[in-house]
Formats: C-alpha cells, structure tokens, sequence
C-alpha cells in the first residue's frame, strides 16, 4: 500500500512490492512484478475497495490495519496467488494458446465517440475467453511480457495494418466489433510476440506453475 501526497491532497495506490523476500524462490518478486500486478488487481477484493480506505485519509495507521485485514479474510486471492507457485502445477499450454490470450490484452474499443487501444490488466477481453484452472497464470504471463516490450504498441499497429480496416470515430458497433477481432487475429500471429513469450518463458520458467509447449 502507497500512501503520497499530490497536487490535490494524499492518495493511495495498491501494486505488489517488487523486492523479493522469497527465500525458496530467490528473486521472484522482481522478475514477476507484473504477473503479480495482474493476479492482484483482477482477483484480489482489496483492490475494489479502494474508496473505503481513501475515506480513512489521514488515518494512515488505520488504513494499513483496514488493508491487512482485507488481505487477510481473502482466503480466495490467498489460495490463487498461493498457487502460483512452481509446485502447485497447472495444465501446460500451447504457445498458440498463449499468443491468443496475449493478443485479448490488445482491446480496440470506444471510449467515449473516440475509438481507442488500450492494454492494461484490468480494461481488456482477456477474461471473456474459455477460463479453466490456469487462466489467471497464463494471462498474468502474458501481461507480464507485454509489460516488459519496450513499445508494445508496435504490435497492435502491426495488426492494425494488416487488418486492413479503417477506424475512424462514428464507425458502427459491429463494423467496431468486427475490427476489434481483426486485431485479436493479426496479434495472436505476430511472429515477435510468439518470440517474446517463448523467450520470456525460457528465462522464467523456474518461477512459473505451468510448461509452455510448441
């Protein structure tokens, strides 16, 4: 939990503590920040409940002790993100598989009349998709290496070319949606993400609860 001040008073701001303290798994905090930033903030019920915790500002001390506490009585966050763990192993996957979820981070939509990409962990179509068992884990990989691209905007511009379809602001909802798919396919083939996430995986492998198959 962050607790700072800014132009319009004091804030709060929840991320995963990228210094590692894991003594069996010696620096995986680090080379997974963003797989756990993805984990909490799409499963953890703290992060809902944001605006309670700002209503006890300045309280800091009663803040921290309210975040705990929620930390605490999330047995479900508490048993996914136990079970990222190597020796809790989930269903391997197929890289295409995986290249597909990648791709679900890449959203084409409207915000407001303007059309707009958009990659994020929470803003996309990624839990839309079949979910089983290691769902979170695979697309907590996948953020994680698109987090790490120097321009991951790069690849979606790509796909933007070679769908070929003009995106322009009061385009209709379907020809939207059907632009939107577009993207999904010419991301999931693009030939320098399925080299990011298999070189990604080769690195940290070790740190991960599920095999990347060819």
């Amino acid at each position: 939990m962050i607790i700072g001040h800014g132009e319009d008073g004091m804030y709060l701001y929840a991320e995963p503590d990228s210094n590692s303290h894991n003594i069996q798994w010696p620096g995986r905090d680090t080379a997974l920040w963003a797989f756990d930033a993805y984990l909490y903030d799409n499963y953890a019920s703290a992060m809902w409940h944001m605006d309670e915790l700002e209503a006890l500002l300045p309280d800091t001390m009663a803040i921290r002790a309210r975040y705990l506490e929620m930390l605490r009585t999330d047995t479900a966050f508490g048993r996914l993100y136990g079970n990222a763990a190597p020796d809790h192993p989930v269903p391997s996957i197929k890289i295409d598989s995986l290249q597909r979820i990648a791709a679900h981070f890449f959203y084409l939509h409207r915000a407001g009349k303007r059309v707009t990409a958009h990659i994020c962990t929470g803003i996309n179509q990624v839990k839309n998709l079949p979910q089983s068992s290691g769902s979170p884990y695979y697309a907590a990989f996948c953020y994680q290496v698109i987090r790490s691209m120097e321009d991951p905007f790069a690849i979606f511009y790509r796909a933007k070319d070679a769908s070929g379809d003009s995106l322009y602001q009061d385009m209709p909802d379907d020809a939207l949606h059907t632009a939107e798919q577009h993207i999904y396919d010419h991301v999931a083939a693009d030939p320098e993400l399925r080299r990011l996430l298999l070189d990604t995986y080769a690195v940290k492998q070790r740190l991960l609860n599920f095999k990347v198959e060819e």
